[in-house]
Protein backbone atom coordinates (compact mmCIF):
# COMPACT_ATOMS: atom_id res chain seq x y z
CA UNK A 1 0.00 0.00 0.00
CA UNK A 2 1.31 3.83 -0.68
CA UNK A 3 1.71 5.56 2.19
CA UNK A 4 -1.01 7.47 4.12
CA UNK A 5 -1.25 11.39 3.72
CA UNK A 6 -1.11 12.95 7.38
CA UNK A 7 -1.94 16.75 5.66
CA UNK A 8 1.06 19.20 5.68
CA UNK A 9 2.32 17.75 2.93
CA UNK A 10 3.55 14.65 4.67
CA UNK A 11 2.94 11.06 4.30
CA UNK A 12 3.23 8.01 7.11
CA UNK A 13 5.62 5.34 6.70
CA UNK A 14 4.81 2.84 4.37
CA UNK A 15 2.70 -0.48 5.09
CA UNK A 16 2.71 -3.96 3.63
CA UNK A 17 0.21 -6.15 4.17
CA UNK A 18 0.01 -9.96 3.35
CA UNK A 19 -2.79 -11.67 1.08
CA UNK A 20 -2.93 -14.99 -0.50
CA UNK A 21 -0.58 -16.35 -2.91
CA UNK A 22 0.32 -14.66 -6.66
CA UNK A 23 -2.32 -11.42 -6.28
CA UNK A 24 -3.39 -10.16 -9.58
CA UNK A 25 -6.11 -7.97 -8.97
CA UNK A 26 -7.20 -5.30 -6.59
CA UNK A 27 -10.49 -3.88 -5.43
CA UNK A 28 -10.82 -0.99 -2.83
CA UNK A 29 -14.47 -1.12 -1.77
CA UNK A 30 -16.45 -0.52 1.53
CA UNK A 31 -17.79 -4.12 1.80
CA UNK A 32 -18.72 -4.37 5.22
CA UNK A 33 -20.57 -0.83 5.68
CA UNK A 34 -18.66 1.27 8.30
CA UNK A 35 -18.07 3.54 6.16
CA UNK A 36 -14.17 2.29 5.47
CA UNK A 37 -12.80 1.44 2.46
CA UNK A 38 -11.91 -2.67 2.44
CA UNK A 39 -9.35 -4.16 0.08
CA UNK A 40 -10.36 -7.51 -1.83
CA UNK A 41 -7.13 -9.18 -3.55
CA UNK A 42 -7.94 -12.14 -6.21
CA UNK A 43 -4.98 -14.46 -5.65
CA UNK A 44 -4.59 -16.49 -8.87
CA UNK A 45 -1.98 -19.21 -7.21
CA UNK A 46 -3.35 -19.83 -3.96
CA UNK A 47 -7.11 -20.59 -6.15
CA UNK A 48 -8.90 -17.81 -3.42
CA UNK A 49 -9.95 -14.27 -3.23
CA UNK A 50 -8.76 -12.55 0.14
CA UNK A 51 -10.62 -9.44 2.24
CA UNK A 52 -8.61 -6.93 4.22
CA UNK A 53 -10.96 -4.78 6.32
CA UNK A 54 -9.92 -1.20 6.58
CA UNK A 55 -10.19 0.52 10.21
CA UNK A 56 -10.55 4.14 8.40
CA UNK A 57 -7.21 5.08 9.78
CA UNK A 58 -5.11 4.07 6.76
CA UNK A 59 -4.81 0.49 8.27
CA UNK A 60 -5.89 -3.22 7.14
CA UNK A 61 -6.57 -5.98 9.43
CA UNK A 62 -5.45 -9.42 8.66
CA UNK A 63 -7.01 -10.96 5.70
CA UNK A 64 -10.04 -12.90 5.47
CA UNK A 65 -9.76 -15.76 2.80
CA UNK A 66 -12.43 -17.39 0.69
CA UNK A 67 -11.96 -20.29 -2.04
CA UNK A 68 -12.63 -19.15 -5.40
CA UNK A 69 -12.67 -20.81 -8.72
CA UNK A 70 -9.13 -21.57 -10.68
CA UNK A 71 -6.93 -18.89 -10.58
CA UNK A 72 -9.49 -15.84 -10.34
CA UNK A 73 -8.15 -12.91 -12.56
CA UNK A 74 -10.01 -10.22 -12.29
CA UNK A 75 -12.51 -8.59 -9.17
CA UNK A 76 -15.60 -6.08 -9.80
CA UNK A 77 -17.62 -4.54 -7.08
CA UNK A 78 -21.40 -2.98 -6.77
CA UNK A 79 -23.69 -1.82 -3.88
CA UNK A 80 -27.09 -3.25 -3.56
CA UNK A 81 -30.16 -1.83 -2.08
CA UNK A 82 -31.46 -5.22 -1.12
CA UNK A 83 -31.68 -5.45 2.91
CA UNK A 84 -31.82 -9.34 2.73
CA UNK A 85 -28.21 -9.27 1.59
CA UNK A 86 -24.87 -7.59 1.63
CA UNK A 87 -24.99 -4.26 0.81
CA UNK A 88 -21.64 -5.13 -1.55
CA UNK A 89 -20.98 -8.03 -3.72
CA UNK A 90 -18.00 -9.38 -5.91
CA UNK A 91 -17.86 -10.93 -8.81
CA UNK A 92 -14.49 -12.91 -10.32
CA UNK A 93 -13.58 -13.88 -13.36
CA UNK A 94 -11.24 -17.29 -13.97
CA UNK A 95 -7.91 -17.26 -16.66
Amino acid sequence: MEPLNIGGGNFAGRSTYAAGLGPVALVLADVNGDGALDAITANASSNNVSVLRGTGTGVLLVPQTYASGRRPSTLATSTTTDTMTWPWQTCMTEL
